[in-house]
């Protein structure tokens, strides 16, 4: 079969728009694919940015809540400002502030045992003060964290062995305490202690001057020497003779004096104008 001139001419443009088409397809199916396989590159590589970045910020919490948990359980200076610094490298907000809350309760707590120490120590320093004694107690009562539990036995035991000692102390000084003197005769009459064997009583501590007994001499014809009056002392139980039985310790002096003039005047007393 023979084709004509206008045949051929037609053959020849639909053979080129059929090769053209199959060109552009083929270039468009490649480039389907290349895009396509560009596109699971950058997703396998925001995967892998999104992993990292998990991790990172897993790595950043799991930081954050360990020095928080040595915060708690040593709340220092040192520990509590390595909390603080952790917490703030974290960008979940939601998260960071979580955490930064709890530091703000370690923060109250080591104010609150800072306070309840010192109410125990003011009353380490005066165990007999009540007051301050009921205000220790109360402050020890507020620990209720578990991580004041420790603290809060201690300081207990502290406040009790304190009041124990200081009831000890009391009961002690009470029972050693001399009795005071229930007759206090003695005091009230003015009686001078008595002096050792052979002294002088010191009449110079009070007004009242010992009574003056009579002598009598023997009953072989000696002297007789009468009563002398007794000084005026300014006390008038002892001048109406009560002060004589109060103060009847007589010194070897004054019983010497007696002897000396009795012998001094054999004849008897002496008058009162010296015998003339």
């Amino acid at each position: 079969m023979k084709f004509t001139k206008n045949q051929k001419i037609l053959a020849g443009i639909v053979a080129t728009f059929l090769a053209g088409g199959a060109i552009t397809g083929a270039a468009y199916y490649h480039n389907v694919q290349e895009a396509k396989a560009k596109q699971v590159q950058q997703e396998k590589r925001r995967n892998e940015l999104t992993k990292k970045a998990k991790a990172a910020a897993e790595k950043l919490k799991k930081a954050a809540q360990e020095a928080l948990l040595e915060a708690q359980k040593n709340p220092n200076k040192e520990n509590l400002k390595r909390a603080e610094e952790a917490i703030s490298k974290i960008k979940n907000k939601e998260l960071a502030q979580k955490l930064q809350k709890e530091l703000e309760g370690i923060k109250d707590r080591v104010h609150l045992e800072g306070d309840v120490r010192k109410a125990v120590s003011d009353y380490q320093k005066d165990p007999t003060n009540e007051e301050k004694l009921k205000k220790a107690q109360a402050e020890v009562a507020k620990l209720t964290s578990d991580y004041s539990k420790a603290l809060k036995v201690k300081l207990t035991k502290v406040i009790e062995e304190t009041k124990a000692k200081a009831e000890e102390a009391k009961s002690k000084a009470q029972a050693e305490s001399p009795a005071q003197p229930t007759n206090n005769t003695q005091a009230a009459q003015g009686q001078a202690p008595t002096p050792a064997t052979g002294t002088t009583p010191d009449y110079g501590s009070y007004s009242q001057a010992p009574a003056t007994p009579s002598y009598t001499a023997p009953a072989t014809g000696g002297a007789v020497v009468p009563a002398q009056p007794s000084p005026s002392t300014g006390n008038p139980a002892y001048n109406s003779g009560a002060g004589a039985n109060a103060n009847s310790y007589v010194g070897m002096d004054q019983i010497d004096k007696w002897t000396e003039e009795a012998n001094a005047n054999p004849g008897g007393a002496p008058s009162a104008d010296g015998g003339r």
